[in-house]
């Protein structure tokens, strides 16, 4: 049986592992919320991502776009992606780069298929080296990569991250596709696995008072870095959600196949205002008693979920 539910935030994540910016309307692409995960930190030498797995601090840096790109604008030459961090000079990244820009280089695993004009890098080492990604409106072949495992974007192996130049082959899409759950795939920027990530705000109440119980501080929804927050559910309610369907005016909207329970990683002991680990662990402590793999016993058709802990 259906039942209604409210969204109660949007966030959209421009620079992967850096602060959301919560927004009263996105539009919804086939690789998620436009702009969402759209860049990411890289290691100048190596290519390899940056994330607040290793640098925590990361969760400090903050992110604006101009609002109309929000209601679906066309990117132009006047439109900048603006970086800010404590005790740091913005930086301003162009969302539109000239024709022909001495920038663009590829980074990561040089594969002979990979165009040498495959990202661009825009450096201010002060910010983790450089940040790296596409530019243009449109978002369907930005960012992307294939690789041998493409549900991991750790360790990448063959990736292609930046620019959607016309240069740019289309093959560079990526694409993520976990067989037992979605055997068709699909499309992502940087996000580590899926396009889209919901949270229920009911359950988040439900681990807040058991970390109160525990007195252990409660924690605030932006641990789990969600895209979008529904009201109305009850606790873990989502569990058992297959479609999710959207309204929009009379008659419009769009359907959200849910496709798999999101397993949490370290990410969520950082307090995203300090950019500091908590110091007793939380909230993967107290979810590995009630919410890992084993305990719910999806552990049984899925032995890596054994120790997983999941929300959302």
């Amino acid at each position: 049986m259906s039942k209604q539910l409210t969204i109660q935030d949007v966030f959209v994540y421009p620079i992967k592992s850096t602060k959301g910016i919560r927004v009263e309307r996105a539009c919804l692409g086939s690789a998620g919320l436009l702009f969402d995960r759209q860049f990411m930190v890289a290691k100048a030498d190596s290519g390899r991502f940056i994330s607040q797995r290793e640098v925590t601090k990361m969760a400090l840096i903050e992110t604006s776009l101009p609002q109309h790109l929000f209601i679906c604008g066309d990117t132009t030459v006047d439109d900048f992606l603006t970086v800010t961090a404590p005790a740091k000079e913005p930086l301003m990244v162009p969302l539109t780069l000239p024709p022909a820009s001495s920038e663009m280089r590829y980074v990561g695993n040089s594969g002979a298929d990979m165009p040498a004009s495959a990202t661009r890098m825009t450096s201010k080492p002060e910010y983790s080296d450089h940040y790296v990604g596409n530019s243009g409106a449109d978002m369907s072949a930005s960012g992307t990569r294939i690789t041998s495992t493409p549900q991991y974007l750790d360790y990448g192996r063959n990736e292609y991250v930046g620019n959607s130049g016309a240069d740019m082959p289309t093959s560079t899409t990526r694409i993520t596709s976990k067989p037992d759950f979605d055997p068709d795939g699909h499309e992502t920027r940087f996000a580590d696995a899926w396009p889209f990530l919901v949270a229920n705000q009911a359950s988040l109440n439900d681990l807040n008072c058991r970390l109160k119980e525990k007195s252990s501080s409660e924690i605030a929804m932006n641990r789990f870095r969600p895209n979008v927050v529904v009201v109305g559910a009850e606790p873990w309610e989502e569990d058992s959600w297959k479609v999710l369907k959207v309204k929009h005016g009379e008659g419009g909207g769009v359907e959200l196949k849910s496709v798999k329970p999101c397993d949490r990683c370290r990410t969520t002991t950082i307090v995203q205002e300090t950019g500091l680990e908590s110091e007793d662990g939380e909230p993967l402590a107290t979810l590995s008693e009630f919410r890992s793999g084993k305990v719910l016993g999806w552990a049984e058709k899925n032995k890596s979920w054994t120790y997983s802990v999941f929300f959302g």
